[in-house]
């Protein structure tokens, strides 16, 4: 999507010299940065993707003439070009940055929120989550672990368990799939990112999938399965993936509760019950339950110290 962005560029150069407004800041802001010139710079970078993608797409004349126009009209709502004349930045040198917000994965979100913010008409349509059950538990890790990580660079690579949410769904398309775990849930996620960035609202596809999905929403007082077996194995997931956190307190709870299922006789106990519950079982219960750090929280309550 980069290499097309130098259109853009000319085009905004083009606007941005006849509609260099005088902005004030919304009294709404939509999610947008309070700083007035981050603010301008996001919502004429979301405007100028949005542009490019649409050449990108072979957008008719018409639709491409509607793009252009919102991009001088976010340009000129902003005082883009004063503002960022301000920081010592260029139209050009604003529109060379724009990788960061491509992988966030997020500006067709930012048009709707610079549009609402400043009034500029009606919401762009969002991208849908696909209908195919697993392709959707996938899209859902992805979306949130991009949403969740605000911008932060993700890929293929990255632990999807890192995050509670990502990690919920996680287990949800992998018991949706039935077989291979939850590395193979990691790839068919992973094969979904591109599907996802490239829609450029993975806020509002995030917002999509916990409204469609409200057990990934955090902070949840989740039930335990009854039976010893499936509760144990459950809490060993629930600490292997909170293991995987970027928040040091919770890597402390997971270790100490893990400690718990090693050593405790009622630990142990749960753990030698019958019947016994294989891994395509334990994670479609972790899919009826909740956030890793949620299910933590349980099994910390489950087994005392």
């Amino acid at each position: 999507m980069t290499s097309v962005f130098s259109k853009s560029v000319a085009l905004l150069m083009a606007s941005a010299t006849l509609l260099t407004g005088c902005s004030s800041t919304p009294t709404d802001l939509h999610g947008l940065p309070a700083d007035d010139t981050a603010r301008a710079i996001l919502c004429v970078q979301s405007a100028a993707i949005f542009t490019s993608a649409g050449e990108m797409a072979k957008a008719d004349k018409a639709e491409m003439d509607r793009r252009k126009g919102l991009l001088a009209e976010i340009s000129s709502a902003t005082d883009f070009v004063a503002l960022a004349e301000k920081v010592g930045k260029t139209p050009e040198s604003v529109l060379g940055e724009l990788e960061p917000v491509v992988t966030g994965g997020n500006w067709l979100g930012n048009v709707n929120a610079c549009k609402a913010a400043y009034s500029l008409g009606d919401a762009e349509a969002l991208p849908t989550l696909p209908k195919e059950p697993l392709a959707k538990a996938a899209a859902c890790s992805a979306a949130v672990l991009l949403a969740n990580n605000k911008g932060a660079k993700v890929d293929a690579s990255t632990n999807f368990m890192a995050d509670p949410q990502a990690f919920y769904f996680l287990a949800r398309t992998a018991s949706t799939a039935g077989k291979g775990g939850l590395s193979r849930a990691q790839e068919q996620t992973s094969s979904q990112m591109t599907a996802v960035v490239s829609g450029g609202a993975v806020g509002p596809m995030a917002e999509q999938c916990i409204k469609e999905f409200p057990k990934a929403a955090l902070g949840q007082t989740l039930t335990l399965p009854k039976e010893g077996n499936l509760r144990y194995s459950v809490c060993i997931v629930a600490t292997g993936a909170s293991k995987e956190s970027k928040d040091a307190a919770v890597i402390a709870k997971a270790k100490d509760v893990e400690a718990r299922l090693k050593t405790k006789p009622d630990a142990l106990k749960d753990a030698l019950s019958t019947p016994r519950f294989d891994e395509t079982q334990v994670l479609k219960a972790v899919a009826d339950l909740g956030p890793a750090t949620d299910m933590l929280t349980a099994c910390d309550k489950a087994y005392p110290g």
